[in-house]
């Protein structure tokens, strides 16, 4: 399984977003209700951001794009290690990448990874 880049860095505030579990709800006649989890569902979304004050290069962008369309977009799930807590979760891209060339050579990125289930 592959792992994602370990650079370049992402910036801070990484945002992650617990995601509710999705229940199935029936409500009989008689008003009374029965609630079943939807198997193990989605987990955790992470939103990660690259650039802000310290753009990155051509390069860094080049080698995450290249990852992505490495992993088939959104189809094959890979580790990713949290850069604060050194937790290796299982996750794929939520999302397609997304860059702004905000100069020459150097950009802004932000990337978004579903937590998967094991």
């Amino acid at each position: 399984m592959a792992d994602f880049p370990t650079t370049p860095k992402p910036v801070y505030p990484i945002e992650e977003m617990p995601i509710a579990p999705e229940v199935l709800l029936t409500t009989f006649r008689d008003g009374t209700e029965q609630r079943r989890l939807k198997g193990t569902g989605k987990k955790r979304l992470f939103k990660l951001k690259f650039g802000g004050a310290m753009p990155i290069t051509t390069g860094e962008k080049t080698s995450l794009q290249a990852h992505y369309n490495g992993q088939n977009g959104l189809l094959t799930s890979f580790n990713w290690t949290h850069p604060e807590t050194a937790e290796v979760i299982k996750v794929r891209y939520a999302s397609t990448p997304s860059f702004e060339l905000v100069a020459f050579n150097f950009y802004n990125g932000t990337v978004e990874l579903q937590e998967v289930p094991a």
